[in-house]
């Protein structure tokens, strides 16, 4: 990774990369040391913190003299998407950044879109996975949950990503939900058209944080439906003299 102020190698018969660092003053490379890292991100990982912290040694640390190394010069010579993830991953250590969307990656997907896709009888992996362990779910279901996504979760997020939605967007979802006319088990049906998805999409790690954590849905019952007896049922099957009387 040429880009960066070090470089990061593995020579033949080695089991760990190696580090050198450069010295922008002379373009020079200092002598190379391991990592103990066998993988090539971990190793770059390792000497950022290096980088950052000081080399550590037996009986004291060792600071990495780099000269005019800024946040905007590194960001300026990043060429692949690793380096990129690598430097946004420091930031977010640092406390600089919360979250972060990689281009081309699930969780840059539109989430409205992502949503819509969860709900599709015939294309979503979630329902194909279902209906394949026998678990139960119903078209009927599908569809009204695609109702949902349409009248109340596109138009609050639209323009968002899969991937930067957070606690405080779905707080706020759900503030708005209240406010609206519903029952509280067809609020409930709303949210979790929405939340269920993200749960989804969390488990199967295509998002880092599960933001519908630690939400409470609304209290209170559905309509109570009945289902007649036999007997109640067959009176309306009986044939009446008097229209008038007649149990409809």
């Amino acid at each position: 990774m040429k880009s960066l102020p070090f470089s990061v190698f593995k020579r033949a018969g080695r089991p760990c990369y190696l580090v050198a660092f450069k010295n922008e003053e002379t373009g020079e490379y200092y002598p190379a040391i391991s990592t103990r890292q066998k993988t090539e991100a971990e190793a770059v990982k390792t000497a950022f913190a290096w980088l950052r912290d000081g080399i550590p040694q037996k009986r004291e640390t060792v600071k990495v003299q780099v000269q005019d190394l800024s946040l905007k010069d590194t960001a300026r010579k990043i060429k692949t998407k690793a380096e990129a993830e690598i430097l946004i991953e420091e930031m977010k250590r640092l406390g600089w950044i919360k979250s972060y969307v990689l281009v081309e990656t699930m969780a840059a997907q539109d989430f409205a879109a992502f949503l819509s896709g969860f709900w599709d009888w015939e294309k979503s992996p979630y329902i194909k996975e279902k209906r394949r362990k026998n678990h139960g779910i119903h078209k009927r279901h599908c569809k009204q949950q695609e109702q949902a996504i349409t009248l109340y979760w596109e138009p609050f997020f639209k323009g968002r990503f899969l991937g930067d939605i957070t606690a405080a967007d779905i707080d706020a979802f759900i503030n708005l939900i209240g406010e609206k006319d519903l029952s509280a088990s067809r609020k409930n049906g709303v949210i979790k058209a929405g939340t269920k998805p993200l749960r989804w999409a969390f488990s199967k790690g295509k998002i880092e944080v599960d933001p519908t954590r630690g939400h409470l849905l609304f209290s209170g019952e559905g309509k109570e439906r009945y289902v007649l007896s036999p007997t109640a049922a067959a009176a309306f099957r009986v044939e009446w003299k008097d229209e008038r009387a007649k149990l409809t």
